[in-house]
């Protein structure tokens, strides 16, 4: 059935109807609905559209830049293309939606439902996420440096590829996500829960990961050179951070229950303490010769780090 295009005559008045029915706690007015017409003629940027009902509508493209969409439903819409930087979803409704190559510079996602939500390729940058549900949403290659993610929950989401850059993360619940390949680099990650989560090759650079939760964590080649209070990160294994006198940088996992220390930016494969204690570059290096007999004198599954400077 063809949908009956909407003139912006028709735009107004729904809007001014959907004003008195929010300031009427639904007693007075209508709620705007425009899954009956056809938008792709509407510029959208700029309005008042709370708790508008937007939900199974195809939005590809369009333009919400600066939109008030605060609770709106956006429940399994597309919007892949589409500008909403400026704009505030705080609290909106966007289970199953499509944002994938969307513009979202500077929004506003708090509180957001955004479960199984399709991101990738998006740019979050300086985005705001505290307290939205992530769970199983797709954050594959996103961009988003500075964002806040702040208490939310993103639980057994796809992060792979993605820059994170001096985002936030302090009291997230980041359990079984897949981040491998990602940027945490000036990050902080202060109490955050990444239990069971794929963290292989990413980088923590300079990252405040204290009280990190990083137990049944893949953390093959991930690299956490200069991150700060990594001594009170949790895990079953412990973490090396080292940077040679050269130019090259190399972080060093030790898996004490295997005796096995696996290698940062390298292909050689996991190598017992003993090797790696007689390999010319560790027994050329005072510290490194320290932080292996640290190891070797610690229980079974108990954290310790070194770290070069």
């Amino acid at each position: 059935m063809e949908k009956e295009t909407l003139t912006q005559n028709q735009l107004q008045q729904m809007i001014r109807e959907h004003v008195v029915w929010v300031s009427s706690d639904g007693r007075n007015g209508k709620q705007a609905r425009f899954s009956s017409y056809d938008v792709s003629n509407i510029d959208f940027s700029g309005l008042n559209l709370h708790y508008v009902d937007l939900s199974d509508m195809n939005l590809d493209g369009m333009n919400f830049s600066g939109v008030n969409l605060t609770g709106a439903n956006l429940f399994r819409s597309s919007l892949k293309g589409s500008n909403l930087s400026n704009s505030n979803l705080s609290e909106a409704n966007l289970n199953e939606a499509s944002l994938d190559h969307a513009y979202c510079s500077q929004t506003n996602f708090f509180g957001a439902h955004a479960t199984l939500c399709d991101f990738r390729f998006s740019d979050l940058a300086e985005s705001n996420f505290f307290c939205a549900n992530l769970s199983k949403a797709n954050l594959n290659n996103v961009n988003a440096p500075s964002t806040c993610f702040n208490s939310a929950i993103i639980v057994s989401a796809k992060m792979e590829n993605a820059n994170f850059i001096s985002s936030q993360f302090n009291l997230a619940d980041m359990r079984n996500t897949k981040c491998a390949g990602s940027s945490f680099a000036e990050c902080t990650l202060v109490k955050a829960d990444m239990q069971g989560a794929d963290i292989s090759k990413c980088k923590f650079t300079g990252a405040n990961v204290k009280k990190l939760n990083l137990i049944d964590a893949d953390m093959e080649e991930t690299y956490f050179y200069r991150a700060a209070y990594v001594e009170e990160i949790k895990a079953k294994e412990i973490l090396i951070s080292f940077a040679s006198n050269k130019d090259v940088s190399t972080s060093f996992v030790y898996n004490a229950s295997r005796d096995e220390v696996s290698f940062y930016n390298s292909k050689m494969c996991p190598a017992s303490l003993a090797i790696f204690n007689k390999m010319p570059e560790v027994v050329n290096d005072p510290l490194l010769q320290h932080i292996c007999q640290v190891m070797k004198n610690m229980p079974k599954n108990r954290m310790v780090v070194g770290s070069r400077r």
